[in-house]
């Protein structure tokens, strides 16, 4: 089989499963006095909070030069991640993560995956 068509198809594959999944992109600062250590840690520990919710598929955290963080969750689709956005401040493994976070600094969007490569 020809390499083109098989990475045409690996890409077509790809896209039909990602089709309206939504990646949840939540930036934010840290809260004064929190050390980055101590925030990781907690961001880690609140993994545990995150895979238990329905519809969860992935996460990943990064910070920008400026300082400022984006966490960045996929889901299977916008009522999973509606859902979870509801409840995952209260989840127990989830509790220290948040208090680490400005609250004023919060910006969450939604974006429903449209392509994927």
């Amino acid at each position: 089989m020809n390499n083109q068509l098989v990475r045409r198809d690996i890409a077509s594959d790809r896209l039909a499963m990602t089709k309206g999944q939504v990646l949840e992109m939540v930036t934010f600062n840290l809260a004064g006095g929190v050390s980055e250590d101590h925030f990781l840690a907690a961001a880690e520990a609140s993994n545990g909070a995150l895979i238990t919710l329905p519809g969860f598929l992935g996460r990943r955290l990064a910070k920008a030069a400026d300082g400022s963080w984006i966490d960045i969750a996929e889901w299977r689709d916008a009522a999973s991640a509606q859902a979870a956005g509801k409840v995952f401040h209260k989840l127990s493994q989830a509790e220290v993560f948040c208090s680490m976070i400005d609250t004023r600094s919060i910006k969450v969007s939604h974006h429903q995956i449209i392509t994927a490569g």
